[in-house]
């Protein structure tokens, strides 16, 4: 299954030029051994539409560049699966701020406390929990509240 990652975040700096993400890199790190963070991307979280795509033993090709002739620069395999459930929670004295609930066949999504939240975000490549927060408001300011899957890709639990 083919799993696009973006070479740039979707925001400038202060220069007004592009940001870049280090995924490319980041993933080839913890495909190393790397444990990290920083510099290493164990996992991704992807929004599901519809039904899951993703699943342990998967074979995963990862890839940048444009959809129809994507640049693969590695294969391996999804070793972890999770289901993720996303919003949005306004407050006056913090604004807008992520809730993610965990998912498991059977049991109430329990709420993410804010220090495995900012692991999430660090395993995922992010500099800081501030630019994984920045990341995924936009889609949910967009596409409202959803479930997503973490795909994972090296022996890491966590």
């Amino acid at each position: 299954m083919l799993l696009k990652f973006k070479t740039h975040f979707p925001w400038n700096d202060e220069h007004g030029n592009p940001v870049p993400t280090h995924f490319v890199p980041q993933i080839a790190n913890a495909l190393q051994g790397i444990v990290g963070p920083p510099g290493a991307k164990h996992h991704t979280l992807r929004r599901i539409n519809g039904k899951p795509r993703f699943r342990e033993g998967m074979k995963l090709q990862m890839a940048t560049g444009p959809r129809f002739k994507p640049d693969i620069f590695r294969e391996t395999e999804c070793t972890r699966w999770k289901h993720l459930k996303m919003d949005i929670v306004y407050t006056q004295v913090a604004g807008y701020q992520l809730r993610v609930r965990v998912c498991h066949p059977g049991v109430i999504p329990y709420k993410m406390p804010p220090d495995k939240l900012h692991w999430l975000a660090m395993w995922d490549g992010f500099p800081d929990l501030e630019s994984f927060t920045r990341w995924f408001l936009a889609d949910l300011l967009t596409n409202g509240p959803g479930d997503f899957e973490l795909v994972g890709w090296t022996d890491v639990r966590y």
